[in-house]
């Protein structure tokens, strides 16, 4: 194959050591394994970039850590909309934080967002999370493009909310700062 190079070579090698494994008894099994050994002494590099890919695959699918703070998981629009009625009722902005287990800026700003949760200067606000690949039906009820989206709402449900696009803590405090604004 054409632009192929080593790789068709690779995989072909790899069919052959799998077919020869099936019918082995613990010798030929000793000397499979050794021979993968041996391949991988050869290709250093290739161990380890199969080992970042591994890494990084192990990492992606960990749940982002709940970093405390006063924020509230929504896991549903039923949830998410009954919050924001309540933030209004009660004269309190709402900030939402719509985040995935999979994004790493989403992992990055979590522990941000729970610091600015426990600010005093924001006693007035509500902070809520929603993670997008559980509350689909939060998601596309609040329009959510990409991650991590933050939306600020200062009536519940009946305004259009401050909104920002990915891990800025200083834009959120000012789409926050302006809706607090707005309350007053």
């Amino acid at each position: 194959r054409a632009g192929c190079g080593g790789a068709a070579t690779m995989f072909e090698e790899i069919g052959y050591r799998l077919e020869a494994i099936m019918s082995a008894d613990f010798e030929d099994l000793q000397e499979y394994l050794q021979s993968w050994v041996d391949f991988f002494r050869k290709r250093p590099t290739l161990l380890l970039s199969l080992g970042m890919m591994m890494y990084r695959l192990y990492t992606s699918t960990r749940p982002i850590p709940d970093h405390g703070g006063n924020v509230q998981a929504i896991n549903s629009k039923e949830e998410l909309v009954a919050a924001l009625e309540s933030a209004a009722k009660e004269k309190k902005a709402a900030v939402v934080d719509f985040y995935a287990d999979w994004c790493g800026p989403c992992k990055q700003i979590a522990p941000d967002y729970a610091r600015l949760s426990e600010e005093g200067a924001y006693k007035r606000a509500i902070f809520l999370k929603v993670n997008v690949d559980k509350a689909r039906d939060a998601m596309q009820y609040a329009e959510v493009q990409c991650m991590p989206t933050f939306k600020v709402y200062a009536k519940g449900t009946k305004d259009a909310p401050e909104t920002v696009e990915g891990a800025d803590m200083k834009q959120v405090k000012a789409a926050l700062d302006k809706t607090m604004k707005k309350l007053k």
